[in-house]
């Protein structure tokens, strides 16, 4: 019969001896021999009543079941292999590592392992994390470390297995915490009393606002608040540092482990500009000024002061002076550009002084009248300017005046706005001829400018080109009349277009005939064209009549009764059918039809 082993217990005291309890079975009587009785029992060991394999039963490499006859006692003996170590559990779980760092995971082997061995790794996202494909062992290892890679941020499932047993780990992959990797500019200098920015920045923008730690080596010096937050999505911030007493401090950003510095240097307060005088400084136009800047305190070295004028346009300055060193004034020099006042204002360390220059105009005098000379057509205008030698505050009228009104016509005067060099007036022109026109200004003193104009005729235009039409037999000559707008101090050639190319209109004149031979029947048209205006007009040719030219024979001798035959010869053949009318002078001699009709294009027909 078969039984199955139901438990092994060891024997702490000796690692070779366990005891192994059976299933019962019913006692078998034996013979009453003092022999003693050895049974062998297969390594099946044993079946379950309905004759299923024993569980564990590749646990048992022997099994001895003996007899003692004299003791009437059943013994047995076996020796059993210990289980195979498998890993319970996987710790610790989760893991939770940052990207580029390394961690461990450790494995737990039960029963512990009584010979060396190596554990089998794996990782499901090798994306994220990895880990060796084996780890080895010691014999009585219980704990096995497996080292574990992070790759990238994500999930990975760790699985680590032996003898058919295995445990998980999830793995947490983190991004890497920010550190901070600039602080700038590395040196930064502030004037005592002032502030200057430095920027942090950090190694990648984050999902959330981020603390970043400052500290000054010396806040008496230099100042900064104990901490910056760089916004959610942003790499860097703005950190203002206040500059208290002249000296040197480190300013040190830290984060996450990571530093970095700044050196910041507060320098003495800096001279001020204490005065620009005189506060105010007429001026004639085209003359030049000085006024003076003055700063609070002489200096070591050479002090710029920065120098502007407002509005632009009236007076020019420098855009600095220099104070020289151990001094505290220097001369600003101010030149003057136009009408008005100006402000000028000198400029040093957030520090200012103003001054207001008046420019005002010189006494007025007329200096051009322009263009000369000018050239203007009869019925036309033209346009002289006037030039004043400055602007002034108020309007100022000049008198004007033509030596030959006949020619030229213009105004009694002209005015220049206040605030304006040059005036414009128009001029007409009148007749042909020339004139002097004079400007003529009654200030401090007189001034006169004078202007030669010179009238012309207007530039000749075609007005017309008769007649039109001009009906022309083939072969025939007949003429157009060209006119113009005005007759003109020299010829006139005007471009034709078709024969005869061109016809000149002789000067004074306003027209001129030009003949027109034909050639051909048809219609053709001419152009004479001039100064952007042309006139046309057709010619139309027509072909000469068809004319009788002969009757032939001159002579003809018929019997009586018997019918002759005429021929009547015409020119030119016509394009349509013509009709010869013929008469006889005796008809008690000879008849003939009152008409014979000529076939178009034909030069002639016979009749009876």
């Amino acid at each position: 019969m078969t039984r199955c082993i139901t438990g092994i217990t060891r024997n702490p005291a000796s690692a070779l001896e366990a005891t192994a309890a059976f299933g019962s079975f019913a006692p078998a009587p034996f013979n009453g021999t003092t022999d003693g009785l050895s049974l062998k029992v297969s390594s099946r060991i044993g079946t379950n009543p309905d004759n299923t394999k024993c569980a564990g039963h590749n646990n048992a490499v022997g099994l001895r079941l003996y007899f003692d006859a004299t003791s009437r006692q059943a013994r047995f003996g076996t020796t059993i292999g210990s289980p195979n170590p498998v890993p319970t559990t996987l710790t610790p779980n989760p893991l939770t590592i940052t990207v580029g760092a390394t961690g461990t995971l450790a494995a737990t082997l039960s029963p512990t392992p009584t010979t060396a061995s190596t554990l089998s790794a794996s990782s499901a996202n090798t994306g994220v994390a990895t880990v060796p494909a084996s780890v080895a062992f010691a014999a009585g290892q219980t704990n096995v470390p497996v080292p574990v890679t992070a790759v990238s941020v994500g999930n990975a499932l760790i699985t680590v297995s032996l003898n058919g047993g295995s445990a998980t780990s999830t793995v947490q992959v983190t991004p890497q915490p920010p550190t901070v990797t600039s602080l700038s500019p590395g040196t930064l200098t502030i004037t005592q009393g002032g502030s200057g920015t430095l920027t942090v920045t950090i190694s990648a923008a984050q999902t959330t606002n981020t603390v970043v730690s400052l500290n000054s080596t010396a806040p008496g010096i230099a100042f900064v608040p104990s901490s910056v937050m760089v916004p959610a999505g942003q790499t860097s911030a703005p950190i203002t540092v206040s500059a208290n007493t002249p000296g040197t401090a480190q300013i040190t950003a830290s984060l996450n482990g990571s530093s970095v510095t700044s050196l910041v240097t507060v320098t003495p307060a800096q001279p001020t500009v204490v005065s620009l005088l005189p506060p105010t400084n007429p001026v004639t136009l085209g003359a030049t000024t000085t006024l003076t800047v003055t700063i609070s305190a002489a200096q070591p070295t050479d002090t710029t002061v920065a120098v502007s004028a407002t509005p632009a346009g009236i007076v020019s300055v420098p855009a600095t002076v220099t104070v020289p060193a151990g001094q505290t004034s220097a001369p600003v020099p101010v030149g003057t550009q136009a009408l008005g006042t100006a402000m000028v204002t000198a400029s040093l360390n957030s520090s200012s002084a103003e001054a207001a220059v008046q420019v005002t105009p010189r006494a007025p005098a007329l200096v051009s009248l322009l263009p000369s000379p000018l050239t203007v057509v009869v019925n036309a205008t033209g346009t002289l300017t006037v030039t004043l030698n400055a602007a002034q505050s108020t309007n100022t009228t000049a008198s004007l005046s033509v030596d030959n009104s006949n020619v030229l016509q213009i105004p009694a005067s002209v005015t220049f706005p206040s605030g304006q060099t040059h005036a414009s007036f128009t001029v007409t022109g009148v007749a042909v001829g020339n004139a002097a026109v004079t400007a003529t200004l009654n200030a401090t003193t007189m001034t006169t400018q004078t202007a030669q104009v010179h009238v012309i005729p207007p530039p000749p235009t075609v007005v017309s080109l008769l007649p039109n039409p001009l009906a022309i037999q083939q072969g025939a000559t007949g003429g157009f009349t060209l006119t113009i707008n005005a007759a003109q101090v020299a010829d006139t050639v005007i471009p034709v277009l078709q024969a005869p190319g061109s016809v000149t209109v002789p000067a004074g004149q306003t027209s001129v005939t030009f003949p027109v031979t034909v050639l051909t029947p048809g219609n053709a048209t001419v152009t004479a064209s001039l100064n952007s205006t042309s006139a046309s007009a057709t010619v139309q040719v027509t072909p000469p009549p068809t004319v009788v030219t002969g009757l032939t024979p001159s002579t003809v001798t018929v019997p009586k009764g018997t019918p002759g035959v005429l021929h009547v010869a015409v020119s030119p053949a016509s394009t349509e059918p013509q009709t010869v009318s013929l008469t006889s002078s005796n008809t008690a001699v000879a008849t003939v039809p009152a008409t014979v009709p000529i076939p178009a294009g034909a030069l002639g027909a016979d009749f009876p």
